[in-house]
């Protein structure tokens, strides 16, 4: 995907910008901005897109951005309270003092990190409240907590981020013309849609997202599918698989192992 540039105006004296998002919903909003940024979802689920990794999230998902790394949120149409604390800091925050080397290294990451968050969400909402010295010795603890802990590394080694300027409005009508469909579309409408032909539209989604439409299509599904098959255990895995445009069980199995590299069963239990 191609990214909005976002900039975020730090000054000498402010190089640490903390507020919280409160929204009935995350909308698609592809973005990267010249800052690091740490992200707690206090409430809400969805789907986590950064750079090539697309993940669902929930209430304790924690992650730490390099700079220039494109990113958003999205949340599901079902979550109706949404909020996230985020902090945003400069490069320069660290200068080059040895006694931070352990904060140092853990920033050297260019692929996005993840951490469970719930160990760690107190030390945030202190820093969401602090001010001056005490909010950057707040982050310093943070970022230090974090040195300690065990991360999984969000993109796949060498993703480059293609950041050239394109039509972002492209992307959401991508998007939106998706997730509306739930996977049932014929790819003339969605060409329509985006006032494309239909071998322009092949070609813009795989130099935007790196796959073919229909895995891009399957991705989202999948993802909309695991937050349901923890959170709605009333539901058949045959009913979660119709609801979200899957027209058999042994399809979407097919799929969903050829993404998650398990079953939908084994993923639930």
């Amino acid at each position: 995907m191609k990214a909005y540039e976002e900039t975020i105006d730090f000054s000498p004296k402010n190089s640490i910008k903390v507020f919280k998002r409160i929204d009935k919903g995350f909308s698609f909003e592809w973005h990267y901005h010249d800052a690091y940024e740490l992200t707690l979802i206090l409430s809400g689920k969805g789907q986590r897109y950064v750079g090539d990794s697309l993940q669902t999230f929930e209430a304790g998902d924690l992650v730490l951005l390099p700079p220039n790394l494109p990113h958003t949120w999205v949340t599901d149409a079902g979550s109706k309270h949404n909020e996230a604390l985020v902090v945003q800091f400069s490069k320069s925050i660290l200068g080059e003092s040895g006694e931070l080397q352990d904060i140092r290294d853990l920033l050297l990451s260019t692929r996005g990190l993840s951490f469970e968050g719930a160990f760690i969400s107190e030390m945030i909402v202190t820093l969401s409240k602090a001010e001056k010295v005490e909010k950057y010795m707040c982050l310093l603890d943070v970022l230090f907590s974090l040195s300690k802990q065990i991360f999984n590394e969000l993109c796949s080694l060498g993703y480059t981020p293609d950041l050239k300027t394109e039509s972002r409005e492209k992307m959401d009508a991508l998007h939106v013309f998706l997730q509306r469909s739930n996977g049932s579309f014929l790819s003339a409408d969605l060409a329509t849609e985006l006032n494309m032909s239909e071998s322009t539209l092949r070609r813009f989604v795989k130099r935007n997202t790196g796959k073919s439409l229909i895995d891009y299509s399957n991705e989202l599904r999948i993802a909309r599918c695991c937050v349901e098959l923890i959170e709605n255990r009333h539901l058949s895995i045959s009913q979660i698989a119709i609801e979200n445009g899957f027209e058999n069980l042994s399809n979407f199995n097919r799929v969903f192992k050829k993404i998650k590299n398990l079953t939908p069963r084994q993923f639930r239990s």
